[in-house]
This record gives structure tokens, C-alpha cells and sequence, in this order.
């Protein structure tokens, strides 16, 4: 016996489905549609859109703040206090400052002279 005439001869105690459920199947409870999903996940998007904003912070201020070493195309990492030289202006007894995580070492000359130069640029010097 169908849903409809189990109802009508009061053989079935269930209340018929009202609004959208009453004629879209895949808005019934656990439902596919757009927006009955985004009703019920709306909490779970909630807690994840936090949860990666705080991972993205997180790993920039990784970035900025421990960024002691950098390994760029070759296979030698260059750190903070190396000696390195400068291979696209032959800038030669430069020191490593800092090294920033978007891959720009700030260097410092014998002559106290700074520079910002990026790290596949740089050759360490023996």
C-alpha cells in the first residue's frame, strides 16, 4: 500500500510531508539538495573556515618568524650568518641577515652596505 492510501484509510499515523518536502524527495531529512546541505553542514563550515584561517596564520608566522634557512635549486641550504656572494652582479664577502619566507636573503657587504637579494642568486663562498 502506497504512503497516500495508507493515510487516507488511517492505517498510517505519520504526518504527510509539508513545504518543499512535500513534492522534492531530496529535501527530506538527510537531503541532497543545496540548501537543505548547507542548513545542516552550516556549523561544520563554520568551525572548518576558522580552523583554516588559523592554519594559514599560523603558517605564515612560521614562515616570518624561524625562517633561519633557505634551499633553493641547488642542493646546499644557505643560513643565516653564511658567507655567500652575489652570482648576478659578482657581489663577493656578503653575510646573511635575514631570509625572508618569500625567498629574498638581506645581506650585509664588508662595507656595511645592505642588500636584498633573492636566494637562487646566491652561491656560498668557501
Amino acid at each position: 500500500m502506497s504512503f497516500h492510501k495508507a493515510i487516507k484509510s488511517g492505517k498510517e499515523h505519520r504526518k504527510p510531508f509539508r513545504g518543499s518536502k512535500a513534492f522534492d524527495y531530496s529535501c527530506h531529512n538527510h537531503g541532497s539538495c543545496p540548501w537543505c546541505l548547507g542548513n545542516r553542514t552550516h556549523f561544520d563550515h563554520k568551525r572548518r573556515s576558522v580552523a583554516d584561517e588559523r592554519m594559514r596564520r599560523w603558517e605564515l608566522d612560521l614562515l616570518e618568524d624561524n625562517m633561519e634557512h633557505w634551499t633553493g635549486k641547488g642542493d646546499e641550504a644557505i643560513f643565516v650568518g653564511d658567507r655567500v656572494m652575489d652570482t648576478s652582479t659578482d657581489l663577493f664577502n656578503l653575510t646573511v641577515v635575514e631570509i625572508s619566507g618569500d625567498g629574498i636573503a638581506y645581506c650585509e657587504g664588508d662595507d656595511g652596505e645592505e642588500y636584498g637579494i633573492p636566494v637562487d642568486f646566491l652561491e656560498i663562498q668557501d
